[in-house]
Parts: C-alpha cells; sequence; structure tokens
C-alpha cells in the first residue's frame, strides 16, 4: 500500500544544544520576571533623597534605626512597608513629606503610640556622590498649618543661640540645639507687610470663637525653648510629634554621646524599645500582588507543590515515548498516485469495485453525450453496466478507458 519511508537524518548535535540552553534561558528569565514582579518593592535602596528610615543621607534616619535594632540584639531595622504591619506596631514612626498629613494613618490605630517626625529640609540629590543630598532650603513653611493626631498648628524657623541646649526634664535628656531650629509655633504668627492698598484681613486668635484658626500651642510641650516647641504630645492621645528632626537624623549622629542622646528620645516613648518605622508615606510601600502572595507562606508550600508536578509532567512528557522510530513504514504515502492508489484500497475494503465501472461509464456516456455514440461505445457501455465482479468490472472499465484513448486520436 505503501513504500517503506527512507530514514532522516536527525538534527545536528549543537543545534539540541542550542535549543536547550535557548529554553533553559526563557525558564530562567521567565522566574526572574516573576520574583521581580513579587519582590521589586524589596530591591529599591531608598536613596531618593528623601527623609525616611532607609535614607542613608544626612536627613535620612537610617542611622538611628540601626542603633535602635542593636540595641535589642537585631541585625536588621523594623521597617514596615505595609499599612497593616504599621498598624499592629507597638511604636510606630512616621515621617510624612512637607505638608502631609498622617491622620489617616493615626486613625486606623486608635490608643496605640505613634511618633510623627516632621520634615524639615527641602533637598536634591547631589549628582556626584550616590546617596548624598544638597540642601535648598526649609521645607516647611508658616503659610499652611500642619496637622498630626488631630490637632492643627503652624512651624517656624529661628536660629539657635551659641551654646544653646535643647532639656527634656523628664527623661533627663539634653541635646544641643541645631544650627537652625524648626519649632511648633506657641504664639501666633508676627503681622506680614502687606503692599500698599491692600487691607490685612484680621482674625481672632481666641479658640473657640467660632472661627477656624489653627489652635497655638495645644501640643503640651516636653522639649521646648524660646518661640516654639520641639517635642509636644497630643492632648489626650498617645501621639507625639518632633518638630526638628536634627535631633536623631543621620546628621545629628556625629558622636557616640550623640548616637546615645538619638536612641535614648525614642527610648523614652512608650514601647520604644519596639518602634518601628514606616515608609509608606514616602512612595516605598510594598504593593500587594499575586505573584507575592503565591511566594509567601502560608501559600508557598502550594506554590511548591504545584511546581514540582509541573516539573514531573514535563519529565514524563518528553521521556514518554522514546527515541523516534525512524525504519518504520508510513501507513500512507504522499502525492497524487498514491492517493489515487489508498482510494483503491478503501473501495476494496468495501467491496464496492463493481460499481465503479458502472460510474466510470456514465462519465464516460455524459463525454459523448452530445454526439452520436458509435456502435462500439455502446457495446462496452452495456458491458460495464452488467458487470457483477471485481474481474469483470475491471476488464469493462479498461476496455472503455482503451476505446476512448484510441477513438480521441482519430
Amino acid at each position: 500500500m505503501s513504500q517503506p519511508a527512507t530514514a532522516s537524518p536527525g538534527p545536528p548535535a549543537f543545534l539540541s544544544r542550542i535549543g536547550l540552553a535557548a529554553a533553559a534561558a526563557a525558564a530562567i528569565g521567565a522566574a526572574a520576571l516573576i520574583l521581580l514582579m513579587a519582590f521589586g518593592d524589596e530591591f529599591r535602596s531608598g536613596e531618593d533623597g528623601n527623609a525616611h528610615a532607609l535614607a542613608i543621607n544626612g536627613t535620612g534616619f537610617q542611622g538611628v534605626a540601626r542603633l535602635l535594632a542593636a540595641s535589642e540584639g537585631e541585625s536588621s531595622p523594623r521597617i514596615v512597608r505595609n499599612r497593616g504591619a504599621a498598624v499592629a506596631a507597638p511604636l510606630l514612626i512616621v515621617t510624612p513629606q512637607s505638608q502631609s498629613s498622617a491622620d489617616a494613618l493615626i486613625g486606623l490605630r486608635p490608643g496605640k503610640p505613634t511618633l510623627v517626625i516632621l520634615d524639615k529640609w527641602f533637598v536634591g540629590m547631589d549628582p556626584n556622590r550616590r546617596g548624598w543630598v544638597r540642601v535648598n532650603g526649609p521645607a516647611q513653611t508658616d503659610v499652611l498649618p500642619i496637622t498630626a493626631g488631630g490637632a492643627t498648628f503652624n512651624v517656624t524657623y529661628r536660629d539657635a543661640r551659641k551654646g544653646e541646649r535643647l532639656v527634656w526634664p523628664a527623661a533627663r535628656l539634653s541635646f544641643p540645639a541645631p544650627r537652625k531650629l524648626l519649632l511648633i509655633r506657641t504664639s501666633p504668627p508676627p503681622p506680614r507687610k502687606l503692599p500698599d492698598g491692600i487691607a490685612p484681613q484680621v482674625r481672632p486668635l481666641v479658640p473657640g470663637d467660632g472661627e477656624d484658626q489653627p489652635p497655638y500651642g495645644r501640643l503640651e510641650p516636653l522639649i521646648a525653648t524660646d518661640g516654639g516647641i520641639v517635642l509636644g504630645k497630643v492632648p489626650g492621645k498617645p501621639v507625639w510629634v518632633l518638630a526638628d528632626p536634627d535631633l536623631i537624623s543621620n546628621q545629628a549622629l556625629t558622636s557616640p554621646e550623640a548616637a546615645r542622646r538619638a536612641v535614648a528620645l525614642i527610648h523614652a516613648l512608650p514601647n520604644g524599645n519596639r518602634a518601628v518605622w514606616d515608609v509608606t508615606f514616602v512612595g516605598l510601600g510594598r504593593t500587594p500582588n499575586l505573584a507575592r502572595l503565591a511566594l509567601e507562606p502560608p501559600y508557598l508550600g502550594v506554590t511548591l507543590a504545584l511546581g514540582a508536578a509541573a516539573l514531573a509532567a514535563l519529565w514524563r512528557a518528553s521521556a514518554r515515548f522514546g527515541p523516534i522510530d525512524r525504519e518504520r513504514e508510513r501507513a500512507y504515502g504522499f502525492g497524487p498516485g498514491q492517493l489515487i492508489e489508498n482510494a483503491a484500497d478503501l473501495a476494496a475494503q468495501a467491496r464496492a469495485e463493481a460499481q465503479f465501472a458502472t460510474r466510470y461509464e456514465a462519465m464516460i456516456g455524459e463525454r459523448y453525450s452530445r454526439r452520436r455514440a458509435p456502435d462500439a461505445l455502446v457495446t462496452l457501455s452495456a458491458a460495464a453496466r452488467d458487470a457483477q465482479t471485481p474481474a469483470a468490472a475491471l476488464k469493462a472499465a479498461q476496455d472503455l478507458w482503451d476505446w476512448t484513448r484510441s477513438h480521441d486520436r482519430r
């Protein structure tokens, strides 16, 4: 029915090695992409110039965060990148950017201690030294009020006097005042000089008079100096506000004594030995995604089991049928001749050979229908219609074929 197929040579060995290498590279790339999608947030260094616990620049707090961890025998600082962990923190340290409010996060953890550190400096990245910043000026202004823990206040700057110190009597701490102090204002701001022709808008400063004037001096002062509060507490709430971050920032840690003072300030707060730093306010939060969910407990075991099952299925699929048998004959060959032969074999299996002569005779009769059929054709057609056996049908069809060839040559 068909002829034995010629054995075809397999692909060169180096092509097989290239295919395997390409498949391995694709698998590694896909795994790396999945890991990057799942844990890409963890690879951000935080060297963006902002003041937070991951920053190593002068305005950041990585130094005191590491000191706090080391004081508890831990190797890495407690830094949270999602709101769920921040809400559960025993003491949360929040470092919102200029004019942003931490009340949305504080409201999720009622009754739990929170320290809010205000933003002091407007900085830009140093193009010459990685991780360094250049101070461009103060970040806070007297124009817009700041809200923390429901308390609204304004801030002000003033230059420190020579030898001035900031004292927290209850904690027995004393800090040298930074060169430029950021203070929470405890008195109304001085009147501004307006251009000629513009009348000043006089607003009362006494709380409870029906106006929305910020309540100056509403914080309980813990560290205070002339003109304002450096560290204060919101009355009736476990919320503390540190106005000047330069008491504990990286640039404040100039000596072992300064480092001890910075750690002692945080330890003086409730649960200070378990303080946790939040970085969601500076855009370094962790974004929930399905890839991370599948690669973290408790679903990590399910992911590993499914991966092992997939690898086993691939191994079985690649080795199930063994090497290709290239000597085996094809059941059906190629080409029109082989197609005709296959059709004849199917007709023989159906025992319908005798019907071919009748149909062939009908086709020949239609071909000569417009002409007067010769007597020989009439005789041959009758023999084809009367054929009852395969041999008789084959002979009748062959006689018709021979007659048409000889007749068409005339």
